[in-house]
């Protein structure tokens, strides 16, 4: 088949070539239109397109007898393959003709946009005995046939039947093949087709059918008989139009397929002489696909930009643009291209992702569920579409119960679909349906007995709820019928480890070890490791997560969970230096993000920012590399800002916000500079300068606020914060409003804004964390404790929160606390707060010599801290 990219220079040339005539001013309107359509259909009548399109434009710019213009229009396009132009044809005009509704459900058609087009079919009745009307069966069969509707196919050939006539007996017998092949019955199919060419031995459609048929069978002589016959049907004409490509493509692909270099080389010259750019375009277009493919996006990226500005109406190079777009994290162009090119009726599950994505991360949730469920909705077959629709769902927190009906919809008509059970099984938790959860997880794991994440999910449920007998018994099952497989004594390692025989343990992940598979090999020295951290043996926990690494140099997992080994070892400074000795291979980012972290922890920004450089180099548009390089320029900036240079801490700030334009939080700096130094009206200037677009209203409204509350403007300050959380909640914009409340002893007010804080950000930790601290601060432990305890649940990660946590449940249970401590030490091991807490609670569970030590530690990095240094001191009276 010939690509759509060769036809996008031909429709341009077609489409603007010459200019408008003009008339005489003496002639009316009424005339001038009707001279120029008959012009018109006289060109269109002897194959001059191009003339005939300029003289249809001619009377559409007289605003009469627009209908028979936009009729010999949307032939013209429909014949030179330009469908989308076909589609523009304004709707109001479309109703006034059956012959534009025909003309433009064959566009959609071709366009893939079956249910559009029976929806536009639907609004007219017309009878098989009309050129008109047989138009009409014709596309509509068609569309039924894509739709896989073969009951309203067949009613559809039976009104067929009602009327005689050559013409009619040949679509009949032409549907009916078409509907034969989709039933996987290509024998009655070419019978059928025999029939038709033989009382009507010139007719396209059959006679392309009929050659696709042959080609499928390798009868390549008989197909190119019947392709060459097509081809000599068709009438000429002074451009080449889409059914001659088609036939020539195929002819082409034939001659080939024969050895007969010679002749197909003679049509592909044809087709390259007719349209030069349309195949140098098909060729480039190629190009970039390959590179694509290769992994090389910016290569990919400057064919696929340069073609769009050659070819704007093409779909498929600025579909692919905009996927190359996402993946390079120009997020903000990558969706203007979806928006342009993405057709929710026609858009693959692979185009729709990447665009989902690209909503996603431009802040645009709503937009992004909006567009897949009208996908859904137009494509309700594709399993794919309705998966991706139910994970985003879940992704953004929706009701699990639309969760659940996206998700089971996709695995109703794609049962197989093992992995995505977890995802239901997950929705099914969150609605309290534990037994339909674990059905899914069970039938996943009937399904797919071997995938590893099948394995995990449905052991780990297993585990949980206390069906240790029915786990051990899966494991050996798993074991005896696939002792090939090393996750069998992965699991079973796993399982032993949970029952605390360390030692059988350890021994079970070296055998799957020895295995030698690399996919399970990375998990399983992850699980050593924490079988030597029970064991108390630290330098084979810092070996295990190196070998991790290496097995599997992608999983970033492993790095982090390294670089902690290190610290409890107090070994940190040789990161670099071992990290060097494991020779990772030079194409994996992660050695350099991992130290870019670490020199962002140890104050050396200028190599946060040239390790963070080579990390996007490797992985383009990667965000968390460009929030380590923006968090560096900003500590440049404060450095800058404490020494008294302005002007470098602003340039600073405005880095920062080059790096991550999104994060409003380095915008905020700016202003905040300028407010700091006295500048308020250069603040309200910078500003007046940023262009706010609608996405961006809510950052301009917070820093308006942060402008009027330097001027102590206070009610115009709320008010500002109040229309930016409203625009888009945040939270900074939440933290404004409430410590604003607070200052204007609002107290209730700010009490309640938290709850509608949580609400609009439910997936933030930081309302819950400020309804903590304020049921701490009136001697509520218990309510504290509940908030921080929902705070973790959302966010992990938040070694404050856990530090303040373990000092609540230290009075109950001291085993308890040092868990909460040692996981926020995990997170921030160089916090002094932090590790005088870990380090007083080992002292207060007994294990004094090592709480000294990092007392020790936490008293060296804050000298002057009163509350540390009481606590070495009675710490070290019990040595």
């Amino acid at each position: 088949m010939i690509n759509r990219l060769t036809f996008a220079a031909l429709c341009i040339a077609v489409l603007f070539f010459g200019a408008v005539g003009c008339a005489s001013d003496k002639e009316s309107q009424q005339d001038k239109a009707e001279r120029h359509l008959k012009s018109a259909q006289s060109y269109y009548r002897q194959g001059q397109y191009r003339a005939a399109m300029l003289e249809a434009r001619n009377v559409i710019q007289q605003g009469e007898r627009l209908v028979p213009a936009y009729e010999l229009l949307a032939n013209v396009y429909n014949q030179v393959g330009a469908f989308r132009q076909t589609q523009r044809i304004p709707e109001e005009v479309v109703a006034q003709s059956d012959f534009l509704a025909i003309a433009l459900a064959e566009a959609y058609v071709a366009s893939k946009k079956y249910r559009s087009a029976i929806e536009v079919l639907n609004t007219i009745v017309l009878s098989p005995d009309t050129e008109k009307g047989l138009r009409y069966f014709k596309v509509k069969g068609e569309a039924l046939l894509y739709l896989n509707d073969y009951a309203g196919l067949e009613q559809h050939i039976k009104e067929l039947g009602k009327v005689s006539g050559k013409e009619t007996l040949s679509l009949r017998g032409y549907l009916e093949a078409a509907y034969q092949l989709a039933g996987n019955n290509p024998l009655a199919a070419k019978e059928l087709l025999d029939g038709v060419i033989e009382s009507h031995p010139d007719y396209f459609p059959a006679l392309t059918l009929r050659g696709d048929i042959a080609l499928y069978f390798n009868e390549r002589e008989a197909a190119e008989r019947y392709y060459t016959e097509a081809l000599a049907t068709l009438k000429s004409a002074d451009v080449l139009t889409a059914e001659r490509a088609t036939v020539l493509g195929r002819l082409i692909e034939t001659l080939t397929q024969l050895g007969r270099a010679t002749e197909a080389y003679t049509y592909q010259k044809i087709l390259s002489e007719a349209n030069p750019e349309g195949i140098s375009a098909q060729q480039r277009f190629a190009e970039a696909l390959e590179r694509f493919s290769s992994g090389d996006l910016e290569g990919a990226s400057k064919i696929l930009q340069e073609l769009h500005d050659q070819f704007p109406e093409d779909q498929n190079a600025g579909t692919l643009l905009g996927v190359v777009s996402q993946k390079l994290g120009n997020f903000d162009r990558a969706d203007e291209l979806f928006g342009q090119y993405v057709d929710a009726e026609t858009v693959t599950p692979e185009v729709i992702q990447a665009a989902t994505i690209a909503k996603l991360s431009t802040q645009q949730p709503d937009a992004a569920l909006s567009m897949l469920q009208r996908a859904c909705e137009l494509q309700p077959e594709n399993a794919a579409i309705w998966a991706t629709y139910g994970l985003a769902l879940a992704e953004l927190k929706s009701d699990p119960k639309d969760v659940v009906r996206a998700l089971e919809r996709s695995l109703a008509l794609k049962p197989e679909q093992a992995r995505l059970r977890i995802a239901l099984a997950a929705a099914y938790n969150q609605s309290g349906k534990e037994q339909q959860a674990r059905a899914q997880l069970s039938k996943a794991y009937d399904l797919a007995k071997t995938d590893l994440l099948v394995q995990q999910a449905y052991y780990r449920l297993l585990a949980a709820v206390g069906e240790v007998d029915l786990l051990e018994q899966l494991i050996n099952e798993f074991m005896k019928s696939h002792p090939e497989l090393p996750q069998g004594y992965f699991f079973s390692g796993w399982y032993l480890n949970s029952q605390g025989e360390l030692k059988k343990a350890e021994a079970a992940f070296e055998r799957a070890l020895s295995m030698d598979d690399k996919k399970v090999a990375s998990i399983t020295y992850a699980a050593l490791a924490e079988v030597h951290e029970k064991m108390g043996e630290p330098v084979k926990v810092t070996q295990d997560w190196e070998n991790a690494m290496v097995a599997m140099p992608a999983a970033l997992f492993a790095y982090e969970r390294w670089v902690v080994s290190l610290y409890r070892r107090n070994i940190i400074d040789t990161a670099e230096a071992r990290l060097a000795s494991l020779k990772i291979p030079d194409e994996y980012w992660q050695p350099e993000y991992t130290l870019a972290n670490l020199a962002l922890r140890q104050k050396d920004y200028d190599k946060v920012l040239q390790l963070s450089e080579i990390v996007l180099e490797k992985r383009p548009g990667f965000e968390r590399a460009h929030a380590l390089a923006a968090e560096a320029y900003q500590q440049k900036a404060f450095q800058a800002y404490a020494n008294g240079d302005l002007n470098l801490a602003k340039k600073h700030f405005l880095n920062a916000a080059a790096e991550m334009p999104r994060h409003m939080g380095y915008l905020a700096n700016l202003v905040k500079l300028e407010l700091d130094a006295g500048n308020a009206a250069s603040a309200q200037s910078m500003l007046d300068q940023f262009n706010a677009g609608q996405g961006d209203q809510a950052t301009r409204a917070y820093l308006q606020g942060k402008i009027f509350e330097h001027q102590k403007k206070l009610p115009d300050a709320l008010m500002a914060y109040r229309t930016s959380w409203d625009h888009a909640p945040s939270d900074l914009a939440g933290q404004a409003l409430f410590v604003m409340l607070r200052q204007a002893n609002e107290l209730t007010k700010a009490a309640l804004f938290l709850d509608e804080w949580h609400s609009g950000l439910p997936d933030s930790a930081q309302p819950l964390v400020y309804k903590a601290m304020n049921a701490q601060a009136e001697k509520d432990e218990s309510g504290a404790k509940a908030y921080y305890l929902k705070a973790l649940e959302i966010n992990k990660a938040q070694p404050v929160v856990l530090n303040n946590l373990a000092w609540i449940v230290q009075k109950d249970s001291i085993e308890e606390a040092l868990k909460l401590a040692r996981r926020a030490y995990d997170l921030a091991p160089s916090s002094p707060a932090i590790i005088d807490t870990l380090g007083w609670f080992m002292v207060e569970a007994g294990e004094v010599q090592e709480g000294v030590k990092l007392l020790e530690q936490a008293s060296r990095l804050a000298p002057d801290n009163a509350e540390i240094a009481t606590h070495l001191e009675r710490a070290r009276s019990r040595l």
